[in-house]
């Protein structure tokens, strides 16, 4: 049987972020509301040179050699922050990485979800097309305006994965759990600059659909005291203790030991909600910060408002943590530079906040709607 699992995996943060407590002192808020109620601490935001497209190459364009390159046969974007009703984000990234021209590109959307849907999608690929590989970006930014109820959750980032038989990293298995329910818990018409967000119920359906995945897994595999580790798509932080306090008391060892472990949620309260690649920025937090063992078998639920959720598990593969350490994350994190609260409300939600932008790939312009990208050697 073909093994198929993640080969290589990569995150671009962006390089500027405004403080959660200096923004609470702006709105007149308590600062524990920010960043123990909801659990965020920073929130990165990008210059005006930066968009989903750049970012999601920045996040590949140093994890992919010549050898990748001429393997990838799909390249799989998931965002639902897409600039085009009609053209693929995937296209241009296609162009900008240099792929060959034999790869199929396309983008997908099911809110925060879809990056576990492009997984699956690629996995599937592998299995019948054995030696060959695909790209997988997720990229969002969130942004609901100043002073508004979300404004405390809003993010930035993108993540970048290679999938193939070369489980590097994680070997995906092939146990999971659908559940999916029609519901208007947060959504963007056509004609809306920001989403609309119905807070109270998106939650109460991200935890009805937890639990439902949740016991349905054990009630299909009946295998679940072998999780050593359990993540969750984070729009916030605290979202994960919120879903693993709503089991039943009847799980009350399985959540003490989970809710004990908080690695998982480093990079999201520093980050802040990045949509699509939530869910693999937890993962990826687990992965560096946590004292995880190889071929530890990892629990994840993915959820994507609307609503669909998963849960499935991986086994992590032996020497991930050498080539996770690689990625230098904290060094990233550190380098960041503040941006004032001022210049953030002034500019920020009108595609203005011109700044320094040492990233590799850069929008430089856009002329009759057509975006034009700079590439810099490294």
């Amino acid at each position: 049987m073909v093994k198929v699992g993640i080969e290589k995996i990569n995150l671009y943060i962006p390089e500027y972020y405004i403080d959660i407590k200096k923004l609470a002192e702006k709105r007149l808020v308590d600062p524990n509301k920010y960043l123990v109620g909801i659990g965020q601490e920073k929130m990165s935001i990008i210059p005006s040179s930066q968009d989903i497209i750049s970012m999601a190459s920045n996040a590949a364009i140093n994890m992919i050699d010549d050898e990748d390159r001429k393997l990838i046969d799909q390249v799989i974007f998931a965002t639902e922050s897409g600039i085009d009703f009609s053209k693929s984000a995937a296209t241009v990234v296609h162009d900008i990485l240099k792929i060959n021209s034999f790869a199929s590109s396309f983008e997908i959307k099911q809110a925060c979800y879809s990056t576990t849907a492009a997984i699956k999608i690629a996995v599937n690929y592998i299995k019948q097309n054995p030696g060959r590989k695909v790209l997988v970006l997720s990229s969002d930014i969130s942004k609901y305006g100043a002073n508004t109820p979300g404004e405390v959750t809003q993010g930035a980032g993108a993540i970048a994965m290679l999938i193939s038989e070369n489980c590097e990293i994680l070997e995906i298995n092939s146990k999971f759990i659908f559940a999916t329910k029609n519901a208007y818990d947060f959504w963007r018409p056509n004609d809306c600059k920001y989403p609309i967000v119905d807070g109270k119920l998106s939650i109460k359906l991200y935890i009805e659909l937890f639990n439902l995945c949740f016991e349905s897994f054990i009630d299909k595999y009946q295998n679940f005291d072998e999780i050593s580790s359990m993540i969750f798509h984070l729009p916030f932080s605290k979202m994960r203790d919120k879903a693993l306090q709503s089991l039943d008391d009847k799980y009350i060892d399985f959540k003490t030991k989970h809710l004990s472990e908080i690695t998982s949620k480093i990079l999201c309260k520093n980050i802040g909600n990045t949509y699509t690649g939530s869910l693999y920025l937890s993962l990826l937090s687990l992965l560096y910060y946590g004292n995880i063992n190889e071929h530890e078998k990892i629990a994840l639920f993915s959820y994507g408002s609307g609503a669909v959720g998963e849960l499935f598990t991986m086994n992590l593969s032996a020497d991930y943590k050498e080539k996770i350490r690689k990625l230098e994350i904290d060094k990233r994190l550190n380098s960041r530079k503040e941006v004032s609260i001022e210049d953030y409300e002034s500019k920020y939600f009108d595609n203005m906040l011109k700044l320094k932008d040492n990233s590799r790939v850069k929008l430089s312009k856009i002329i009759d709607s057509i975006r034009y990208y700079e590439i810099d050697e490294p």
